[in-house]
């Protein structure tokens, strides 16, 4: 049969129709397939970000438990922790103001006793050279594990985030007064509010937001605290301290005999009594009272995972959160005691018989300390802008020597792997 004239434009609609169904069946198709995640390529500091600058995180909620959450970008730290970088910024503007790159002569190791010098490259832990920091016969080294420990888990939230560190070379020093004299800088745990020298320092988080063997993890200790949570009136009605005033007599012993025999005060030496309390008890207690011991006392931030209400002198010592402490007005989060005590009975007192502003200040202390500027994103904010604001004032080093054979070159220095294999207290840069 011959094709007649107006069959030919019936048959071309016809397959136009085929062709948009068939596309539009393709299109679904493809859309219902699982998609992989894209990784993100290694940001550099102050490279912008892609992702989105605030979370629904809800850092600062004390209901919440965030201690799962880390990796969060440089702009999702600062959304979250605004406050915490105080004693970053100071440093640097110290360095600045003098003018002065720190130079591989100003972190010189060997003046140091209890430290580890260390190399940061491209997001790599890097271990140059260990001093009485592991050697369980000549140091604590939960200290310098611990510390070592933080640092890698930043990295890795650097990483997870897709942003690149810059290349540093430190000392960590894990003594408790570490001073640097006048030539030197390095991290350590605390500094002095009024010595000149201790301007020269940079704070790092105490090993203890790792583990420690009397309170275990970190986050455990947390959890534990979490516990024992009541209402300010539900819990025992005193003031509670266990401490060793050998580490402080003046401070220490000056607690202990302004409280003896008060019914407001379970206060006491640990000399003086049988049991040691583990940290969590006490939370039991509807008041606790922190106290400097040698310098800087690593049970501050224990204390805050307590729904108590907080009470601390005037401190001599200062960590790298501790100016987060707010002792008057609404945001008021502890409450502030003279170092002599001599002020200490009238608060507890007045705080007893006023339970609804106790309350105002234990929700504040949550909010700031427990479920904020304390939680495991916070440390590794913290490590991370630590690194980034030294990188600032502080010469580029060297990351690789030649091969001992004399062909091609290597790293500087053990990998954090390999150092955390067999610690030990010894000059890397000098073995292969």
């Amino acid at each position: 049969m011959a094709i007649t004239g107006n069959r030919e434009p019936w048959l071309s609609w016809r397959r136009a129709c085929f062709l948009l169904t068939g596309i539009l069946f393709l299109t679904l198709l493809i859309n219902a397939l699982p998609h992989k995640a894209s990784i993100p390529l290694l940001r550099s500091p102050g490279h912008s970000s892609s992702k989105p600058t605030t979370s629904s995180y809800h850092f600062g909620s004390a209901a919440a438990d965030n201690e799962a959450i880390d990796g969060l970008t440089d702009a999702q730290c600062a959304a979250e922790f605004p406050d915490l970088y105080a004693d970053i910024d100071r440093a640097v503007a110290y360095w600045k103001q003098k003018s002065h790159t720190i130079t591989a002569k100003d972190i010189e190791i060997s003046h140091s006793r209890a430290a580890i010098r260390i190399l940061i490259h491209e997001n790599e832990l890097r271990i140059l050279e260990s001093k009485q920091s592991v050697d369980p016969m000549r140091a604590a080294p939960d200290r310098a594990l611990g510390v070592l420990h933080l640092i890698q888990r930043a990295l890795d939230a650097s990483m997870a985030a897709g942003e690149r560190l810059p290349t540093v070379e430190v000392v960590l020093n894990f003594q408790d007064d570490a001073d640097p004299g006048e030539s030197h800088s390095f991290w350590t745990f605390a500094r002095h509010v009024t010595k000149e020298t201790h301007q020269r320092l940079w704070l790092m988080p105490n090993f203890d937001f790792w583990y420690y063997e009397h309170t275990g993890t970190f986050i455990d200790a947390k959890r534990d605290a979490m516990q024992r949570d009541a209402a300010f009136t539900s819990k025992i009605p005193q003031i509670v301290w266990r401490g060793n005033p050998d580490f402080n007599p003046e401070l220490r012993g000056s607690l202990i005999s302004v409280s003896k025999g008060k019914d407001w005060a379970d206060i006491a030496s640990v000399h003086e009594i049988e049991s040691w309390f583990d940290v969590d008890e006490f939370c039991k207690y509807a008041m606790t009272v922190y106290t400097e011991g040698v310098t800087y006392s690593g049970r501050l931030k224990f204390l805050m995972n307590c729904q108590s209400l907080l009470f601390a002198h005037e401190p001599a010592y200062e960590t790298h959160y501790s100016h987060l402490l707010v002792k008057e007005g609404p945001q008021q989060n502890y409450v502030f005691v003279k170092r002599d005590w001599s002020d200490l009975e009238d608060k507890v007192i007045w705080y007893l018989e006023h339970p609804d502003e106790a309350e105002k200040v234990i929700a504040n202390s949550l909010e700031t300390f427990r479920s904020r500027y304390i939680t495991r994103a916070a440390t590794s904010c913290y490590i991370r802008r630590l690194i980034q604001g030294y990188g600032e004032v502080a010469w580029t080093p060297d990351v690789h020597v030649p091969m001992k054979d004399g062909e091609g070159v290597r790293l500087r220095g053990y990998g954090y792997e390999k150092f955390m294999d067999k610690p030990a207290d010894a000059n890397f840069e000098e073995m292969e």
